[in-house]
């Protein structure tokens, strides 16, 4: 691209940023600072071009349905999505950098197009597969993830890097979490207000510090093993 063209891309991306602002009412500061919560936004469209630098972007107690056109800026570490109207996640790309991602809120029935950072999606050629919550799998430091308030019910598609602590799925509805794989420096996880009925098949990391599942329908708690210094809500 030469600088002629280059330019150019950076005035029409200027328009359209501005644009953006003006019909949803963000303050230049709040733009440069990544608040855009409460704005009544249903979609980024693709030309918008999010500041550089940003360590936050809160776009939480929105309307946004579709999350394909999102581009989120590289460098961010804390990503907010709640309470929007999302349904579908298989359009979300996340930075690598991510820390901290919240759903939660939303109508997500399915958790299967959800691809978390230090997630290797393509293994070397030869090498076996790693399993989820693999050391192989994971370059920077995913630490929380909140799912809760949604529609999920399956499991197994959840694929989790290593280094993620809290995980939150309270009041989604849940009854099956034998496919639940956690990794193992988990300290935090809420299963609560979901239809858990069995947990002998919940895997449960030994580091694990606290574990809700309280108001779920679980018929026979001695089946639960728990780590020896885990707090239990149930």
């Amino acid at each position: 691209m030469s600088h002629n063209e280059l330019m150019a891309e950076l005035d029409r991306a200027a328009v359209a940023n501005r644009a953006f602002m003006d019909a949803h009412g963000i303050e230049t500061k709040e733009w440069a600072c990544g608040q855009l919560q409460a704005k009544g936004i249903r979609v980024i469209p693709s030309d918008i071009v999010l500041p550089a630098g940003l360590k936050e972007l809160d776009l939480s107690r929105n309307e946004i349905v579709d999350l394909r056109p999102l581009r989120v800026p590289r460098g961010v570490a804390q990503l907010s999505l709640n309470s929007n109207r999302i349904v579908d996640l298989s359009g979300l790309t996340l930075p690598e950098e991510l820390e901290g991602l919240d759903l939660s809120g939303n109508a997500i029935v399915s958790v299967a197009g959800l691809k978390l950072p230090g997630l290797n999606p393509e293994p070397v050629l030869g090498a076996p597969a790693a399993p989820c919550g693999s050391e192989m799998w994971f370059t920077h430091g995913l630490q929380e993830l909140d799912l809760g308030v949604n529609l999920i019910s399956e499991m197994s598609d959840l694929c989790l890097p290593a280094t993620l602590q809290s995980l939150g799925l309270r009041y989604n509805r849940i009854v099956d979490v034998s496919g639940l794989k956690l990794p193992e420096e988990l300290k935090v996880l809420a299963l609560n207000n979901n239809g858990i009925e069995d947990v002998s098949q919940l895997s449960l990391p030994e580091g694990l510090a606290s574990l809700d599942l309280s108001d779920n329908n679980i018929e026979r708690e001695e089946d639960l093993w728990l780590p020896t210094c885990c707090e239990l809500r149930i």
